[in-house]
């Protein structure tokens, strides 16, 4: 079962979720987390701060000294100990079970009635409010965006962002279908890379580098834009998604446990690297989001620091906590390692 069925089964079973809509919980926010464990396995989880909920969504298990199943739960969820306590878990058939965090619920519930208030007074919000965009931005952030946003409409065939081409414009897919090309860092040419449904975002690269897009998005069907320029993605969008400090900040970072994540090219990479920098190349970043742990803080960094600001709007966006290095690994003072980097003098 995947992960938007096992939503909607939530959603249908379980009071908790009532009152936040089943597209709200596909949001970037850590509401819950699933375990899913086989038949005989055990495990332990500790306690919460907030007293947060423990349900069984598929199958049954031994919880503590009783037997919890869907229907059980759906009547009464299990209230978790406080931290530091644990619960011993032991499935007695294939199982599923949701840590549901209420605090974080609680957050994702005010932000469907505000939203859902705003949407009432202008009507265009209803485009793109459970986009992962709009859920990672303060509202007044969004009411601001909305008012500055204007529609477009284009058919098929058109490229609103072409590769090489200037764009002044950060773009949000209302109705219809695209594809996103870019070159390909193996084989260097142009190559599709992702097809956009309505709620994508495209627009962020070439704006955030300051530079020519380069990606090509190519409409497949007639389709429905909102369109925000320049200055106002700047003020409203990237600069409360985009979190930036110095080399020796990110330094100190890194030594207090952020773990370092590269954009570059593999080449590059190879060259010098700074040690024990995980790599993943800003072309391959969304295909490879899932090689990313969702419960550690990433330290982001490319050459200079243009592609990994777009790195870095792009993991805010999918509700990761990640911090842009300005300046790249060319401003990194300290020590690094690869095949060139006796060649390379410290900043």
């Amino acid at each position: 079962m995947n992960t938007k069925k096992i939503i909607e089964l939530m959603h249908r079973q379980f009071g908790e979720f009532h009152g936040v809509s089943v597209e709200a919980l596909h949001t970037p926010l850590p509401v819950f987390r699933l375990f899913e464990l086989r038949e005989g396995e055990s495990l332990r989880i500790g306690g919460s701060v907030a007293q947060d909920r423990l349900l069984v969504v598929l199958g049954r298990a031994h919880i503590g000294a009783d037997i919890w199943d869907p229907a059980r739960s759906a009547q009464q969820a299990l209230v978790m100990p406080p931290s530091p306590g644990m619960i011993e878990i032991s499935a007695i058939d294939d199982s599923l079970l949701c840590h549901l965090d209420l605090d974080m619920l609680d957050i994702l519930l005010t932000q469907e009635q505000l939203l859902e208030t705003s949407a009432l007074s202008d009507p265009r919000l209803n485009a793109v409010r459970h986009t992962a965009l709009m859920r990672k931005l303060p509202l007044e952030n969004v009411e601001q965006a909305l008012s500055l946003l204007h529609e477009q409409r284009l058919e098929a065939g058109a490229e609103p962002v072409k590769m090489g081409r200037e764009s002044d414009h950060f773009y949000v897919l209302v109705e219809g279908t695209a594809e996103l090309w870019r070159i390909d860092d193996e084989e260097g040419i142009p190559m599709k890379a992702e097809d956009l449904d309505p709620g994508s975002c495209f627009g962020e690269e070439g704006l955030l580098m300051r530079s020519p897009s380069p990606v090509t998005i190519r409409l497949t069907s007639d389709c429905r834009l909102l369109t925000l320029g320049r200055e106002a993605f700047e003020q409203l969008l990237a600069r409360p998604m985009v979190h930036e400090v110095d080399v020796h900040i990110a330094k100190t970072m890194h030594d207090r446990g952020y773990a370092l994540l590269d954009v570059r090219l593999e080449e590059e990479y190879e060259e010098q690297r700074i040690p024990g920098a995980q790599l993943i190349p800003l072309s391959q970043l969304k295909q490879r989001m899932t090689e990313l742990d969702t419960e550690r803080e990433y330290l982001v960094y490319c050459r200079s620091g243009r592609r990994s600001s777009v790195a870095t709007f792009l993991l805010a966006k999918s509700g990761f906590r990640a911090t842009n290095m300005q300046g790249g690994i060319t401003a990194w003072p300290f020590e690094r390692e690869g095949e060139e980097v006796e060649e390379v003098e410290p900043v």
